[in-house]
């Protein structure tokens, strides 16, 4: 039974996911302060927020049961993202469900700065009539600028343009050819803000967006350009804005999210050029209902199936492509397990390279599964999550490479380990059939084998002479233990052999030891898959 929590309150809706699933426990409330977090996080195995509720580092490290995050919304910044993933946690958001309310908000934002809605609403109210005061402008014939062009910019856009505004993008993890695919304009940071009437931002918070928009960036902008953010908090310098709408540089701007919330900076509040929203762009009856929906199916599938969709710091899939690269997942980590058991001297790097069709498929979930199940066999606590920064903090040096190289067989992985001394031990595997897959081992070292990845092997490297694997034979005899398969090769007659034998049970120090003390025998392993 997995315990779940929800600490900042759950529409209905996700609360039926759960209450569908009998081997989850679902705790709803509405507000769970720091200090009762901490005291109670420890029963659960997941835990669900939206943004009040901060995932610290404390957080992490008293959750020992915690296996998922999951965020009800878009922005991540308030869990600690490194922590969870050295702990192996997944961290999940649902980016898809509050793209049409966040992005609505942010159109009602730019039509209410053109017009001046809030300020014609005050005046009328205190029973002004100002009609001589609130003169607006167009929309149509203006130019919009996008920072981030993900989802929530690219319907904003769609929806400006509408109106017969011009739209220019900057988003570097986009390409210019799927900006042009919505009519938009790519250009550099530095042109849309020379560019751009309304400026409007749909990115994360980070060491390259906080402050993006401070004195200097506006002194490059057009006199009377009018900015809007309803992303995160910081991304604009408020009090940088603040002094600049004094100055008469920007007409207006719109904020629907802060540094900290509530509001803190009370300059914002003094000018009616000036839009305050209290972080409601994803607050519709629609929005709450959705996130709640996709947050809940998210760690239900994690927790029951294993299964990682939106995640932070792992690599999802949809259900086509994790039925394509689940069984190379699932092979890369006995892969590399085995390396681990037989590499030899302090391994600093680790080579893997992916041929075939693998070059085809995006290997992260592939290399991570590998790198998992090297660090496995001497690290506790690793998984898919954090195997590459606990790699990196083990100081272990991680190489990947994707070829469409055919050398024999549809896909090949090999895994190289190499020591201090600059010695190499490798594996190599391949996975055939396309219905029926068969996992094999097909390569130790530079040798040829065939060998069923599953129970207990014995990797043998040998003299090739007469009289040795009979040896070997007659001491797992002796021992009750029986050989179910063998495979051997040699590279040149009377000098080296390997052998890897599949055996019915694991051999217990002594029957290894004799082995290893046996004539000709220079390496022996008893690997455990």
């Amino acid at each position: 039974m997995y315990k779940v929590i929800v600490t900042d309150g759950m529409a209905p809706a996700g609360v039926e996911v759960f209450e569908k699933c009998p081997d989850i426990e679902l705790d709803v409330r509405k507000s769970v302060d720091a200090d009762e977090l901490l005291k109670i996080i420890p029963e659960y195995d997941g835990i669900i927020i939206r943004s009040a509720t901060k995932v610290t580092e404390e957080v992490i490290n008293t959750g020992k049961k915690l296996k998922a995050v999951g965020r009800a919304g878009v922005g991540v910044d308030n869990v600690d993202i490194k922590t969870a993933s050295r702990h192996g946690i997944v961290v999940m958001n649902t980016p898809q469900a509050n793209t049409i309310s966040t992005a609505e908000h942010t159109i009602a934002m730019i039509f209410s700065l053109a017009r001046r809605i809030p300020e014609a609403d005050a005046y009328m109210k205190k029973g002004e009539w100002a009609k001589k005061k609130l003169k607006g402008v167009e929309l149509y014939g203006k130019t919009l600028g996008v920072i981030g062009y993900g989802k929530i910019g690219r319907w904003v856009a769609k929806v400006c343009q509408s109106v017969g505004m011009k739209v220019i993008a900057y988003d570097p993890m986009i390409s210019d050819d799927k900006v042009r695919e919505t009519d938009a304009t790519p250009v550099a940071l530095a042109e849309l803000f020379k560019q751009s009437d309304f400026i409007t931002v749909h990115t994360p918070v980070n060491n390259e967006t906080r402050n993006m928009i401070n004195k200097d960036t506006i002194a490059t902008m057009k006199d009377g350009v009018r900015l809007v953010n309803c992303a995160r908090g910081g991304i604009i310098n408020e009090d940088d804005l603040c002094d600049a709408i004094e100055s008469g540089k920007v007409a207006g701007a719109a904020f629907d999210v802060f540094p900290k919330e509530p509001n803190q900076n009370k300059r914002l509040e003094t000018y009616s050029q000036i839009i305050l929203t209290p972080h409601i762009a994803a607050s519709t009856g629609e929005a709450q209902s959705k996130v709640g929906v996709e947050v809940a199916e998210e760690m239900v599938d994690y927790l029951l199936n294993g299964s990682i969709s939106n995640a932070i710091n792992a690599t999802a899939m949809g259900e086509e492509e994790r039925k394509q690269i689940l069984p190379f997942v699932e092979f890369g980590s006995q892969l590399g397990s085995i390396l681990a058991q037989v590499a030899y001297g302090d391994v600093k790097s680790i080579r893997i390279v992916c041929e075939g069709t693998l070059n085809n498929v995006d290997i992260t979930p592939v290399t991570r599964a590998i790198i998992s199940g090297v660090l496995s066999y001497n690290v506790d606590g690793v998984n898919q999550v954090n195997a590459e920064l606990m790699a990196e903090e083990q100081g272990l040096k991680i190489e990947k490479i994707k070829s469409s190289n055919v050398k024999g067989y549809t896909n090949f992985i090999r895994v190289e380990a190499i020591n201090e001394k600059g010695e190499m031990n490798s594996v190599g595997g391949t996975i055939f059939g396309e219905k029926h897959q068969h996992p094999r081992i097909v390569r130790i070292n530079d040798f040829h084998v065939d060998v069923i990845s599953e129970g207990y092997l014995l990797i043998l490297v040998h003299k090739d002479a007469p009289g040795i694997i009979g040896k070997i034979g007659t001491i797992l005899g002796n021992a009750d233990i029986n050989i179910c398969r063998m495979t051997c090769d040699r590279l040149t007659a009377g000098e080296i052999n390997v052998g890897a034998f599949g055996i019915n049970k694991c051999m217990g120090e002594k029957v290894l030891e004799d082995i290893k003390n046996t004539e000709g025998i220079m390496q022996a392993h008893c690997v455990s898959l």
